[in-house]
């Protein structure tokens, strides 16, 4: 029964090495190479920076300036029954 679990958790972390370790190859291969997805990935780091950049220079305007938040409803017979959701 040891050995068994034994034998299985060896498996386990050979399959686990060798997932992780292809992985890291397949894009150490491309980043080198400049193959296939190399440009989509670059893009893609690019815009994610753009879009970084853009939240940090507008971050003041994202916090709310109430000291309440949430919604208050008036007039209950103008709602509709159930939940509602408010982008």
């Amino acid at each position: 029964m040891r050995r068994a679990r034994l034998g299985q958790a060896a498996f386990f972390a050979s399959a686990v090495f060798l997932l992780f370790g292809g992985a890291f190859s397949c894009g150490y291969f491309v980043a080198k190479s400049r193959r296939f997805p190399n440009q989509i990935i670059s893009q893609a780091s690019i815009d994610v920076g753009h879009v970084l950049d853009m939240v940090r220079a507008n971050a003041h305007e994202i916090h709310s300036s109430r000291k309440q938040g949430g919604l208050i409803v008036h007039e209950k017979t103008l709602t509709h029954p159930g939940l509602i959701f408010f982008l």
